[in-house]
């Protein structure tokens, strides 16, 4: 078990290894980028002795993609390693506590099953074997979106939003035009201003209770800061360096283009021609489909479930959940069956994902909730009863 004491060494290691990932994959960038415009360039040069050179661009098209699942991996794994310091430094100037004793391997164990369960629970993601092949998981656009109840919710919070947006300024519109007149100038209109303007504060009032109904998404720190009247911002370097791998892989298309017009042109296309025409209608295919589920999978490791912000939070439900099923007291049984005890807290997170932002909070868990797993017909109250009816402290450590 690691002690208060050991955790600078062991932040210090996590920031190195997320410190090399990125590294790794600045250097892996570099060195594709290098290739697919020698590759291309080569091809587009080779084009007038040899054709047929053009189809070897589809190899590079298919490299530059698997680069930028590559790049989704490292940037993952960096966001898991920062979000458990983070989740340390909140722990940080607070009374011991269990959850500063967990060991890391115990926690990332505890993560694959804990976090993995959560995220099925919230988004949409490939479940027969078919669909889980890499070419299909990685392509089809269904996958890792919200999943229904959260997309209205979702929804529901950017209407609600926006018709605050337009009553806040409906109001001090109204507010203006009573300032820059004298009192009783506008006469029976200051009146009917005066009660429009009442109406209008109630239903903003009753606007922003809804607002805060909807915007319960502890995993979008987006949401949440605009809540406050703020932004947030994840950066920006992911999405640039997928735009200009992106650009490469259209760019990559050019031989097989000019190769299909080429024939086009001179004459009945043949088989040349058509095997050319198809590979760059089928290029640019996968590179659409390729370019929607990167800008989905990235909006999920930037502003959603995968953030540093939301990991950290995890991790203290994770750490939570891992105390509950290993046990404070020495117990073969118990500890026998730790994974299928892991597993059950998992599906009690799972089944309300909207409670885990509070959970968080708690010192721990009830012994119930590793025992069995929670009924299918088991409403959010009830499991809100399960976690909080015996609870004995509330740290607030959870943002």
């Amino acid at each position: 078990m690691i002690t208060p004491p050991e955790l600078t060494p062991l932040v210090e290691s996590l920031r190195r290894e997320a410190a090399d990932a990125r590294m790794c994959l600045r250097t892996l960038l570099a060195q594709v980028i290098a290739f697919a415009v020698a590759a291309i360039s080569a091809t587009l040069i080779a084009g007038e002795r040899a054709p047929d050179a053009a189809f070897a661009v589809v190899g590079v098209l298919g490299v530059v993609i698997a680069v930028q699942r590559i790049g989704l991996h490292k940037f993952s794994t960096t966001n898991r390693l920062w979000g458990y310091q983070l989740h340390l430094e909140r722990l940080r100037g607070t009374p011991p506590h269990p959850l500063s004793l967990i060991g890391w391997e115990e926690a990332c164990r505890a993560w694959r099953i804990v976090q993995a369960t959560v995220f099925e629970a919230i988004y949409t993601t490939p479940r027969s074997r078919l669909a889980r092949l890499p070419t299909i998981t990685d392509l089809y656009p269904g996958f890792f979106v919200l999943r229904q109840p959260f997309r209205e919710r979702l929804a529901g919070y950017d209407k609600y939003r926006r018709e605050l947006r337009a009553l806040s300024l409906a109001i001090d519109k109204i507010h203006r035009t009573i300032d820059e007149h004298p009192h009783g100038e506008v006469g029976d209109n200051g009146s009917r201003l005066q009660r429009d303007c009442s109406d209008l504060e109630s239903r903003r009032q009753h606007l922003e209770g809804r607002l805060i109904e909807t915007s319960c998404l502890w995993w979008m720190p987006g949401v949440r800061a605009a809540l406050g009247g703020g932004c947030y911002h994840a950066g920006s370097y992911l999405a640039r360096i997928f735009a200009i791998l992106g650009a490469l892989q259209l760019f990559s298309l050019l031989p097989l283009l000019i190769l299909f017009l080429r024939q086009y042109v001179e004459g009945p296309l043949g088989m040349r021609g058509w095997a050319a025409g198809v590979c760059t209608s089928l290029g640019l295919m996968v590179w659409a489909l390729n370019w929607l589920s990167l800008r989905r999978r990235r909006k999920i490791l930037e502003e959603e479930l995968l953030s540093i912000h939301s990991c950290a939070i995890m991790w203290k439900a994770v750490a939570l959940a891992h105390s509950r099923a290993w046990g404070a007291t020495v117990n073969s049984e118990r500890r026998r069956s730790y994974t299928e005890r892991l597993a059950r807290i998992a599906c009690w997170y799972a089944r309300a994902p909207l409670l885990i932002r509070e959970i968080s909070d708690l010192d721990d868990l009830p012994e119930e909730v590793a025992e069995r797993s929670p009924g299918r017909d088991l409403a959010e109250p009830e499991i809100r009863d399960v976690f909080f009816s015996a609870t004995t402290w509330k740290g607030g450590f959870c943002d």
